[in-house]
């Protein structure tokens, strides 16, 4: 139906011509206004259809539908009658759905029909103007705040703060709080409650929304009209409750004070509970501090300033004291849920208008009033609400100097032991769910999110040294109940204490620093007494022994808490002793797990933190000489059975082999400064165990790390290390490491080429691979003269390019150890033969990158770099050869191999090796031209987005590979991304606009030589083209002021335009942002020109706001004396 009727409406209007009459007696424009009643008729009539099933969600969404093309196609007339009268009723109709907006299976229908309203004020906000009263009661009662409804919410607060009728809005959301509308919900009281508070009219976003308004656009005259009437209406709330209280008293009895009932019933009198009046106040009192504490008081006379404080100051000892001495007092009315709900609102405004500084309220709060609400915060019977407005309020009083914090701060800590905090405690980070329903653990978790966000620098200073122990206790008790508990919905302790421990001012606090960090070191006192050395002896002597520590979820408990702090605030004597209690803890954990296979306490997670710790300490420290080689080897061959069950297994073998990885980095070094018994005990204890024919999940996790280990080895001796580094004994291990692998690995890889595997059988192979590949480059960097003459590295690109589609994500793990095969292949390659296998090995790479896909070719990728270094200058010039042969489009090769041809480009020119400068210039400058040339490798996305990455990573880290000639190509090819193209893509691609202004920035710049021309009082910039190369020119600057001042006077214009329109507000602050490039527009300018601006172009307005900018331009004018 929508789709008909905006064919309707463009038909009408396409040939309104012909369809309407165009009379010589015709008022101009008629034919328009019977455009727009001829296409109202037509949604008229689609209306009346779909008004047969109003309750429908179709319905709805046509209508809304329908109605937009109403807005866009402009067919209301403020001069129909009758379009306004349809319009109204459709309004009506979505107001009427709004009634039972609580309910949450109502929310689609409630959604479309607040779009509909916000069309609606749109289109012209007097239609339903006057539906507002009922409108917003209705809005109040929706159950979650979506999207539309703050739409429309902001829409409202938009044509008010135009009009400066913002007092009227107000005072609709205020009556939309009242008891009587309240009632209309099919809930109790205390639903209602949460409903409300969890709705659009009290949503942070619109009352953030409406507190800018009200300080951006409530005129002077309106601050006191308005600050009076929500005083009233606090008044009012209140004497309605003072009303309902007493008529519940007098139905109760003379002097009876029972305590009230848990659920709000009505009264047997049939009198309305008190419980809907509290919820009133609560409800009122949110919405009236954020007026208060948001009006522009600045904008008012000091006299009247004056006037409005002190009945500010009037209304808060009429309410607020008079509801707190009422309620916290001894006596019954503690336990009564509305009376706190009343304290709740008493605190809340006190806490609004003491840190309204602004308003210079004197609040004579009674300190009388301390020591009640201490006694009451402890009572089981006061709501969590309650407790933490109270906790609020009084750690605020501390920072007045109006109470002593040491007693507050042994309540609030005596608060969270007493509810301590369970793993499963999640608060939304909204007070008003606070029950007692709900919890007293969420009420702990939000007085501990109060004390962290907010207190803890008055803590910290405050405090006394028990009590900074006490709170450190918590933390650590805590984050062993809560750990690694977080939640997508709410707060909980865990990541408060995340929060926390990452927070640079926490660790800024010295007391509380010193304290944690004590209690810390002794939470792994235990660890002290563990003899590291002859406990790893043991180890390896014989069976297990027994774990030295038998409680370790305290020690696990505090590594925890270690992981989440930075390094550097921990001294350098508390990581050596923490790390060497790690290593002990290690051990212990480890023994613990073989014995127990896993508990409650210690499991695989507490060896994962543990070793998690140590990495980052030797990663922060570099590896320390704490029983490095007996350590390792522990490592090595120790490692709990039960952990390849485990799904935190992956996790600490990568971090495992990272602390190997380490040391065995630290050993090498020592090799090279003549220690080598360590690195060579390693090289012997892997020697030991290869056992590369076993699948992965069939091999121990002892061998898969001697394996990894290996391999790390050589990729390190490999890249940081010549043979002459060491001495010949290392060199003859290493040799015997070379000779031990061939014998090994020889016979499975010439069962796997054998042709006896299927394709997708050599994904088990991945890890004989990869040590295959190692084995070539080892030989080679020792210079060993390979004796086999065996390749594989053809027959192994042959078996997987026969891989089906479906195991392509397989492939990932093979391909790259493929590669690397060729490449060492390659190596030993007679130079008669070298050019064909280097065809071949391109073809390969081509294969490989559609196989991988994007997940696998950033570790492709990482090979083609490492292989290009080690290239000779001809061979790498003859592999660029062969690329630029197959680059054009006409060489037949498919879109997906040209832009793979591209990547490989890049790869190559970035990590080209040595005395290769004027080979790589002469390649990029044959691609720059063959793309400039050819369109299409702009018109295909797969080909542009590789071609802006070549351009921009040889801008940015390679520019003298760009010559001057070729900037004439790049601009060519730029200028060809940003003209119009005949067919769009699918999707918009964002970094097609990145790599243009990536690749413009490379080549531009503001100075030459690290100056700039001072044109413009040294604000305007000038502006050359960056040219790298060897015949690179100096070129001139120049200034931007002369093209620019053509355009001065049009932009001063319209500056000034906007600063006199009444319905455009440019405040202070955007001004004076604005006056350093508006003083350089009027230097532009210049005083002719000014004054031709002033006659022709400015009213009178716009020339006494032009006046008095010209008069603070030449204030700061340099005229050239002094």
């Amino acid at each position: 139906m929508p789709r008909l009727f905006k064919s309707y409406v463009e038909s009408i209007k396409r040939y309104k011509g012909a369809l309407f009459s165009q009379g010589s007696n015709q008022a101009p424009g008629h034919i328009s206004e019977q455009v727009q009643v001829t296409g109202m008729a037509y949604y008229a009539l689609s209306n009346s259809l779909l008004d047969l099933n109003a309750s429908d969600e179709r319905s709805w969404r046509a209508r809304v539908k329908l109605l937009e093309i109403v807005e866009t196609e402009n067919l209301f007339s403020a001069k129909d009658d009758e379009a306004r009268r349809l319009l109204r009723q459709n309004g009506d109709l979505a107001t009427e759905v709004l009634v039972t907006a609580w309910k949450e299976q109502q929310q689609a229908l409630t959604n479309y029909a607040v779009e509909e309203l916000s069309i609606l004020t749109r289109i012209d906000y007097d239609v339903m103007s006057p539906a507002l009263p009922v409108i917003f009661p209705r809005l109040a009662s929706i159950h979650e705040c979506s999207p539309p409804v703050l739409t429309y919410l902001r829409l409202l607060l938009e044509y008010h703060s135009k009009t400066r009728t913002l007092q009227s809005l107000v005072l609709h959301l205020i009556e939309a709080f009242s008891v009587r509308h309240l009632q209309r919900i099919s809930e109790e009281s205390r639903v209602i409650y949460q409903i409300v508070s969890a709705g659009p009219l009290l949503n942070l976003t619109y009352l953030d929304q409406l507190s800018r308004a009200i300080y951006n656009f409530l005129t002077p005259g309106q601050v006191v009209e308005t600050a009076n009437s929500m005083l009233q209406a606090l008044k009012d709330a209140l004497n309605e409750f003072a009303e309902l209280e007493a008529a519940a008293s007098a139905d109760r009895g003379e002097g009876s004070r029972k305590k009230r009932k848990k659920t709000s019933t009505a009264l047997s009198t049939g009198h309305i509970d008190p419980e809907w009046a509290s919820v009133t106040f609560a409800l009122v009192a949110r919405a009236v501090i954020v007026v208060i504490t948001s009006l522009p008081v600045h904008s008012l006379l000091e006299d009247v300033r004056l006037d409005l404080q002190h009945s500010i100051e009037r209304v808060y000892t009429s309410i607020v004291s008079r509801i707190l001495e009422e309620t916290l007092q001894p006596g019954d009315r503690r336990g009564i849920w509305h009376w706190q709900m009343m304290a709740t609102s008493a605190l809340r405004i006190h806490y609004g208008l003491a840190r309204a500084p602004q308003l210079r309220v004197q609040l004579n709060f009674d300190h009388k009033l301390h020591s009640a609400m201490l006694s009451c915060i402890m009572s089981d019977e006061t709501t969590p609400e309650l407790c933490l407005e109270m906790f609020r309020t009084l750690l605020d009083q501390c920072t007045q100097g109006l109470c002593e914090p040491q007693g507050i701060f042994d309540k609030l800590l005596g608060y969270l032991e007493k509810h301590s905090i369970s793993d499963d405690a999640v608060w939304s980070g909204k007070v008003h769910d606070l029950t007692i329903d709900s919890g007293y653990n969420q009420g702990a978790v939000a007085v501990f999110h109060l004390l962290v966000d907010r207190w803890l620098p008055l803590f910290d200073a405050s405090s006394s040294k028990d009590q900074l122990t006490q709170l450190a206790k918590f933390v650590i008790v805590a984050s062993r109940t809560s750990v690694s508990h977080h939640s997508q919905h709410g707060s909980t302790t865990s990541a408060i204490l995340t929060r926390m421990l990452h927070d640079a001012e926490f660790w800024e606090l010295s007391n509380f620093r010193d304290v944690f960090l004590s209690h810390l070191y002794k939470q792994t006192a235990a660890l002290e007494s563990v003899d590291l050395p002859q406990l790893l002896s043991a180890l390896s002597a014989g069976p297990s022994p027994q774990s030295p520590i038998k409680d370790l979820s305290q020690v696990i408990a505090t590594y925890n808490v270690l992981l989440l702090a930075p390094s550097e605030y921990l001294p350098r004597a508390f990581h050596l002793d923490f790390l060497r209690r790690a290593l002990a803890a290690d051990v212990a954990v480890s023994l613990a797990l073989q014995r127990n296979k896993g508990s409650h306490t210690v499991n695989d997670r507490s060896m994962l933190i543990i070793r998690e710790f140590i990495r980052r300490t030797l990663l922060y420290l570099g590896p320390v000489e704490q029983v490095m080689k007996e350590y390792l080897d522990y490592l090595l061959n120790h490692l709990p059975s039960s952990l390849p069950d485990s799904h935190f297994s992956s996790n600490i073998l990568s971090v495992t082999m990272d602390i190997i990885n380490l040391y065995l980095s630290s050993f090498i070094k020592s090799a090279k400064k003549g220690e080598e018994d360590a690195i060579i005990n390693v090289v012997t204890s892997c020697m030991k165990s290869i056992a590369l024919n076993r699948p992965l999940g069939q091999r121990s996790a002892s061998e898969v790390l001697h394996q990894r280990s290996c391999l790390y080895l050589i990729d390190t001796l490999i890249a940081n290390y010549v043979p002459t580094n060491f001495s010949q004994r290392l060199a003859s291990t290493l040799q015997q490491l070379h000779a031990r692998l061939v014998s090994f690995c020889l016979p499975h890889m010439v069962t796997v080429t054998s042709g006896d595997i299927p394709a997708q059988g050599l994904q088990h192979y991945s890890d004989l691979l990869n040590t295959w590949s190692r084995v070539l480059s080892l030989g080679r960097w020792l210079h060993l003269e390979s004796s086999d003459g065996q390749e594989f590295g053809r027959s192994l690109v042959g078996s997987l390019i026969l891989f089906a589609p479906e195991q392509r994500k397989n492939a990932a793990d093979i391909c790259t150890p493929i590669l690397a095969i060729l490449a060492e292949e390659l190596q030993k390659c007679l130079s008669t033969s070298r050019e064909v296998y280097l065809e071949y090995v391109i073809t390969a790479y081509l294969a490989f990158a559609y196989l991988c896909g994007p997940e696998g070719l950033k570790t492709l990728d990482a090979q083609v770099s490492s292989t290009c270094r080690t290239l000779a200058v001809a061979d790498f010039t003859h592999a660029l050869d062969i690329i630029f042969e197959a680059l054009p489009i006409s060489a037949g090769l498919p879109l997906r191999d040209v832009a793979s041809l591209i990547r490989l480009t890049g790869l190559m020119l970035h990590d080209a090796p040595d005395g290769t400068s004027k080979v790589t210039q002469n390649h990029m400058t044959r691609c720059l031209n063959l793309f400039a040339d050819h369109t299409e490798y702009i018109t295909f996305p797969v080909l542009r987005q590789g071609l802006l990455t070549l351009i921009t990573r040889q801008c940015n880290e390679h520019p003298a590979s760009i010559r001057i000639a070729d900037l004439s190509s790049i601009w060519s090819i730029l200028a060809n991304l940003i003209s119009g193209s005949v067919e769009h893509d699918k999707v918009t691609d964002t970094s097609t606009f990145h790599g243009i202004i990536t690749i413009i920035s490379a080549l531009s710049s503001s100075t030459v030589g690290g100056q700039a021309e001072p044109t413009g009082h040294g604000l305007t910039p000038a502006t050359i083209v960056r040219v790298h190369g060897s015949s690179a020119e100096m070129q001139k600057p120049e200034s931007l002021a002369r093209p620019f001042s053509k355009h001065a006077a049009y932009v001063l214009t319209a500056y000034i335009d906007a600063v006199n329109d009444p319905l455009c507000f440019v405040s202070t602050q955007v001004r004076k942002e604005l006056q350093p490039g508006l003083f350089i527009l009027c230097d532009m300018l210049g005083e002719h020109n000014r004054d031709a601006m002033m006659v022709s172009a400015l009213d009178a307005g716009g020339k006494t706001t032009m006046k008095a900018l010209w008069k603070e331009y030449e204030k700061q004018r340099y005229i050239g004396k002094g």
